[in-house]
């Protein structure tokens, strides 16, 4: 408590005589003081907001970081209730994209604005957990009296930085706050542990998006390896042909950034590569509906063309396969709906392949030569969903595209909307998505101005709407002009006749790059495949084959390199014992042995898992379950 007025004193001695030496004050938050003195207010009593565009740009810049941090801070949800603490990410620039914790505390902090939107660098609010350490780029901890402005003090926080795994960039902070007076001693160590994992987490995320671009690029190119670049998300260099490197400027750094491309649209990515590298041609790398790459084919003859989506298989109904009469029941259903032109619903659990379908009808339908266009209405942040699916004029808001911006719906005008996890649209946004199926009109945000639309709607759900409805979370006159045909995806477990030629398939394709024939694989290997559950269905499938294909030795796959929850279904789910288990793999397990026990419902799935649905679904797509 001494210590505490002897801070003050020292605080307001400094700001009555406008700056100077600091004495009984610890040095860094001296040294924060005199940063920002002269420039922020003391009566200062909250955050300022960034706009929606910034906010936008802030999020779209930080996709990977926000993917993995997320879990991780769930997981914090008990220290923070116990303690009234929240817990905050931000990213480099301190824009506060994400809070978890305590609901009073998260109530308490919007006075001051310590909430999404918030912007808490030092430049906008003075010293602070989160601004400090950005700056330090190190550990800090603020204690109330500690702070800059007058209001803030009522506060203590606790940050740390997180920094990119391959280049040791900043890309953001963890943040820990609370009231001063019920502020919790460990916060500091908490965040610091929070921010480790995250790191780990991103590092293993970005080596897995890495091999997936490599071997997209290996299945499906047949360009020239020496005129090729391959690069990441976010523009980094994974890969570079020797020709191409020689372009590069002398960049010898192991992952260099070719372009800052993370916030942009393929279709501006052409105008954000270097002049140095020619006449090129790009091709963005889609997994799961989500952009993890590009090839950028240097040495190309004439203009630089228009950027266009790499697909894996040109032709998605080859995708759909297997023996059984169920399954093939289902195809023969969806070849007869591609003839007509009404809205279909898809069913059926996470990895069954409703994508792949919905992309066959699409081929086979009238509206073959217009565009797919997918959404996911679970994966989108709620303040962007009217401007993903309406889009916008130029001017709407800050940051907006100055020629403004198509909707999806837009997007898909002659051809196919394909509308994933429709179960997750929010209540409020029901009818607005209803009237545009309805009327064939779409109104760009910012504007009064009609667009007629000519869409098909395809969506896709693993939740039972008619259930949905009933609860009044779904709303009827929706479904009804969604479903107005329905097709159900039979889930791999009901088709077990369908493993042997799956497994073959997959095999084959592993292997296809490397221009040999895959191993034999024992009648055993087939036979402990054919009882498994197979909660994640064909994805996870295909993942098991892979791995076992990797630690396979010799000429043949024998059981001994399959994973264990494939050998040993009945062990315990969430055993810690194995001290050898990464979070990942436990986290794995337990999300798909609560759909699996919740018959694919995935509100009943959140509730025994004890977290939201809107986490349940981006762990389902993180692990390849859907």
């Amino acid at each position: 408590m001494e210590e505490s007025r002897q801070i003050m004193s020292a605080w307001e001695r400094f700001v009555s005589r406008g700056g100077g030496r600091v004495a009984g004050v610890r040095r860094t938050v001296a040294e924060s003081w005199e940063r920002s003195i002269g420039r922020i207010g003391v009566d200062w009593q909250r955050a300022p907001s960034a706009t929606a565009g910034e906010l936008l740009r802030a999020r779209q810049q930080t996709p990977l970081t926000q993917r993995v941090a997320e879990p991780v801070m769930r997981e914090a949800e008990r220290f923070l209730s116990a303690t009234g603490s929240i817990m905050l990410l931000t990213d480099a620039q301190g824009h506060v994209l994400y809070s978890q914790g305590d609901d009073r505390t998260r109530d308490l902090a919007e006075d001051i604005n310590l909430q999404p939107g918030g912007m808490w660098s030092e430049a906008n609010i003075g010293t602070n957990a989160i601004g400090t350490a950005l700056v330090d780029q190190a550990p800090v901890q603020i204690h109330s009296v500690e702070h800059f402005c007058a209001e803030i003090k009522k506060w203590s926080c606790a940050a740390t930085i997180i920094r990119h795994p391959l280049d040791g960039d900043v890309v953001g902070a963890v943040d820990i706050s609370g009231r001063a007076s019920t502020f919790h001693p460990q916060a500091l160590a908490l965040a610091v542990a929070a921010a480790s994992r995250i790191e780990g987490g991103l590092a293993r995320l970005i080596n897995d998006n890495h091999s997936a671009v490599m071997r997209r690029y290996l299945d499906h190119s047949r360009r020239r390896a020496e005129h090729v670049l391959l690069v990441d998300r976010e523009g980094r260099l994974i890969y570079a042909g020797e020709r191409a490197r020689q372009l590069l400027a002398g960049d010898d750094r192991p992952y260099p950034k070719v372009a800052e491309i993370g916030a942009l649209e393929p279709r501006e990515w052409l105008q954000a590569l270097p002049e140095t590298l020619g006449r090129i041609r790009v091709e963005p790398i889609e997994e799961d509906e989500r952009l993890i790459g590009a090839v950028i084919e240097t040495d190309v003859a004439g203009a630089r063309g228009p950027a266009r989506p790499l697909h894996v298989e040109t032709e998605p109904a080859t995708r759909l396969y297997g023996r059984s009469e169920t399954f093939n029941r289902c195809i023969d259903k969806a070849y007869k709906l591609a003839r007509s032109d009404v809205p279909v619903l898809i069913e059926g659990e996470t990895g069954v392949g409703k994508e792949l379908f919905a992309r066959a009808i699409h081929a086979y339908s009238d509206r073959h030569g217009a565009g797919y266009v997918p959404i996911n209405a679970a994966a989108l942040p709620r303040d962007l969903i009217e401007s993903e699916l309406f889009g916008y004029e130029p001017g709407t808001f800050t940051g907006a595209s100055s020629g403004g911006r198509k909707g999806k719906i837009e997007q898909a005008d002659g051809g196919v909307l394909g509308l994933d996890e429709i179960g997750e649209m929010p209540l409020d946004m029901q009818p607005t998505l209803l009237r545009v199926l309805e009327d064939g009109v779409v109104y760009r945000l910012g504007s009064g101005t009609p667009r007629q639309v000519s869409v098909r709607v395809l969506s896709m759900t693993n939740r039972d709407l008619r259930s949905e409805v009933a609860a009044g979370r779904f709303r009827a006159d929706l479904y009804y002009r969604l479903s107005v045909a329905r097709l159900k995806v039979p889930p791999l477990r009901e088709r077990a006749e369908d493993i042997e030629p799956l497994v073959a398939r997959f095999a084959a394709a592993f292997y296809a790059a490397e221009g040999r024939a895959p191993p034999v694989i024992d009648a055993e290997v087939y036979a402990i495949l054919r009882g498994h559950d197979w909660p994640g269905n064909v994805r996870e499938l295909r993942n098991v084959v892979e791995s076992m294909l990797l630690m396979a030795e010799g000429d043949r796959v024998t059981p001994k390199v399959l994973p264990e929850e494939v050998l040993d279904p009945a062990r315990p789910r969430l055993s810690m014992a194995a001290g050898n288990r990464s979070l990942r793999d436990s986290e794995y397990e337990a999300v798909a042995e609560a759909v699996t026990a919740a018959g694919g419902n995935m509100a009943e799935a959140a509730r025994r898992l004890g977290i939201a649905r809107s986490t349940l679904y981006r762990k389902v797509k993180a692990f390849g379950l859907d």
